[in-house]
């Protein structure tokens, strides 16, 4: 298909990264196992070669009537986040959280795609336990997302340029931290 995807796959071979491809429409579809859920990964490359999206799903999907909570939470958990976003479908309650990079005409360096992947794997790890506690414990999303932002006050984000290796232990269809 083009650069974006040879780059992405190049990436996702060297790091050991278990995946599928849509052969010719640039589509990777990834499994992650993280510390506190596990999220089904796809990666879609722009035909216009202008960049590629990460989209991560969660198996959860929210009964409507803690919709507005959950839409609460989304929105202050986005509110100040430089790096992708979490969505809610309001009509069927599936939430995922979704990044972009825009490349240009060179092809995406490793580090790019690298800290497109692993920040937003990091960022719904982080709130997910929260976000849990909003659907089923009826948590005040408010509260819920203060006290997730407050815990953690060092950004792990700022700096992603680490060594993975130690952290990965490559499953037949998934990718253990």
């Amino acid at each position: 298909m083009g650069m974006i995807d040879d780059a992405v796959r190049e990436y996702l071979i060297k790091e050991n990264l278990n995946f599928s491809e849509d052969t010719g429409l640039g589509v990777f579809r990834l499994n992650f196992g993280l510390q506190n859920c596990s999220l089904a990964a796809t990666i879609v490359c722009q035909l216009d070669e202008a960049g590629f999206n990460y989209t991560l799903r969660t198996s959860v999907k929210v009964v409507e009537d803690r919709r507005d909570a959950v839409m609460k939470f989304v929105t202050m958990a986005n509110f100040g986040m430089r790096l992708g976003g979490f969505q809610l479908d309001l009509s069927d309650g599936e939430i995922l959280f979704y990044a972009s990079s825009l490349v240009g005409s060179e092809p995406p360096e490793d580090a790019v795609i690298e800290r497109i992947i692993w920040s937003s794997n990091f960022t719904v790890d982080r709130y997910f336990n929260g976000l849990m506690k909003v659907i089923y414990a009826d948590a005040d999303p408010v509260n819920t997302v203060r006290h997730i932002e407050q815990r953690n006050t060092s950004s792990l984000f700022d700096d992603i340029d680490f060594d993975l290796d130690h952290l990965l232990t490559a499953g037949e269809n998934e990718t253990e931290l």
